[in-house]
């Protein structure tokens, strides 16, 4: 989904691409949004409930808050004020469903999402939680700890199933290891937004970010001279200047390892009947200009 795509807008889409992993639509979790000041890419967490509000999932809920948001932030806003801003209006819509205190103690009912925003008033990338960013050719991918800690884990159990008998087109039906892992994906997000000294914290836009926590969001200036950026959303494995050298190495990767196990280790795979193995959202600008 974008929201606010102008035509005449100063930065000018080279590529954009937006797929759900479902193939429908109305599922995907990723979005982004253009205007005169901001580019973004928003990758809303899939959710550990099954629980949707007028048909949208958590995770779709807050991309769809947050690109909203992005729309009305003042032009030279900083990053942690816009981050601000846009976590507040999670929380304002948890208000308005009357659920603000029970989400303060139950994260994994949140409305939880990762972004990416390019300000070009202030040159600069905005990153909080695993969006990946691209500045002419050169990468900044954030990760976190906990993530690698429960893709390693996943593909431990799969290891362990392969091993009794079980075989992948099996585990492709029906993933036993996504079920092994799912109290302790719920478990994890005790950690996350939390003010403590931990190397499994990770932080998100969930309604509960820590303003003041100098780890919850990175940024990284862009050159006066650069020319293009890619945003993307973690539903890529790794990204490439253009939309099609990313998406061959994904069909690549998924052709030789569909349950993402061994050669891209992750917590779920590319099931029957799915598309890959998370929704994506790639875009790709010309910033030259401006």
């Amino acid at each position: 989904m974008c929201l606010n795509e102008k035509k005449d807008a100063i930065m000018k889409i080279l590529e954009q691409f937006i797929a759900p992993k479902t193939g429908r639509e109305s599922d995907c979790e990723d979005g982004y949004v253009l205007t005169d000041y901001f580019a973004a890419v928003v990758d809303g967490a899939t959710s550990k409930h099954m629980q949707a509000v007028n048909n949208a999932t958590p995770g779709r809920t807050a991309m769809l808050l947050i690109c909203r948001g992005i729309e009305s932030l003042d032009q030279d806003v900083s990053a942690r004020e816009a981050f601000k801003k846009l976590d507040h209006a999670i929380y304002a819509w948890y208000q308005q469903q009357g659920t603000s205190d029970v989400m303060k103690d139950a994260p994994s009912r949140r409305c939880s999402a990762s972004a990416v925003v390019y300000s070009r008033m202030r040159r600069e990338l905005w990153f909080i939680g695993d969006c990946q960013g691209m500045v002419d050719g050169h990468l900044v991918s954030p990760r976190w700890r906990i993530d690698e800690v429960m893709a390693n884990l996943r593909s431990l159990l799969i290891h362990t199933e392969l091993a009794q008998g079980v075989t992948e087109a099996q585990l492709l039906e029906h993933d036993t290891s996504r079920v092994y892992i799912s109290d302790l994906l719920k478990r994890q997000m005790y950690l996350q937004n939390r003010v403590c000294t931990s190397e499994y914290n990770y932080y998100v836009l969930d309604g509960f970010l820590p303003y003041d926590e100098e780890r919850a969001v990175q940024v990284v200036a862009v050159p006066g001279d650069a020319a293009e950026l890619v945003l993307s959303s973690d539903g890529y494995p790794a990204i490439y200047p253009t939309l099609d050298e990313t998406e061959r190495a994904l069909a690549r990767l998924l052709e030789e390892d569909p349950l993402c196990y061994r050669v891209f280790k992750s917590t779920k795979g590319k099931y029957q009947g799915f598309d890959s193995y998370d929704d994506r959202c790639f875009l790709h600008l010309d910033i030259a200009a401006i």
